[in-house]
């Protein structure tokens, strides 16, 4: 609990500078962002953000320069990840949600949070996403067993709010 609280606190000191210096409101992803929104720890290992695709592309310099300037440093540029030597972040891009799981991104719900501005996906949205990454070679190789559980307690809490 306390490690997933300090990843939060990262994530909005992170979105802070992600709105102000690069006008991005970004999406709070991964179990990290699935603990929020089911008011569950599930032990995240990193802060996962979802970015629109040009900050990975054509713009990657001005991202990439705004993570040094916060103290981090690329590890894998294939996975766009960074890290300062205690958090890892990883990036991937807002438009792949509904290319890959048929979530519209532009229907997410904006959270403001002590001052900082982020999308966060509804519990339907992870139960899209879980699903089809169980499918997904690379991921249900890395995550299927983790994968596989998020998707049974989403659907235990979907059950018991209904």
């Amino acid at each position: 609990m306390i490690e997933e609280k300090l990843l939060h606190k990262e994530f909005i000191r992170l979105c802070k500078s992600f709105n102000k210096e690069l006008h991005i409101i970004p999406v709070l992803y991964g179990s990290l962002g699935l603990g929020k929104i089911a008011k569950m720890d599930f032990s995240p290992q990193d802060i996962d953000m979802l970015v629109p695709f040009v900050y990975l592309n054509e713009q990657w310099s001005a991202l990439e320069n705004l993570m040094e300037r916060l103290g981090y440093s690329v590890i894998d540029y294939r996975e766009h990840e960074f890290s300062d030597g205690y958090n890892q972040v990883g990036f991937s891009f807002i438009e792949d949600l509904e290319t890959f799981a048929g979530v519209d991104h532009r229907s997410l719900e904006k959270v403001l949070e002590d001052g900082a501005e982020y999308y966060v996906l509804s519990l339907d949205d992870y139960l899209k996403i879980y699903t089809k990454s169980t499918i997904d070679g690379y991921r249900r190789i890395k995550n299927h067993g983790k994968d596989l559980k998020k998707i049974k307690i989403i659907r235990k809490i979907k059950e018991v709010n209904q």
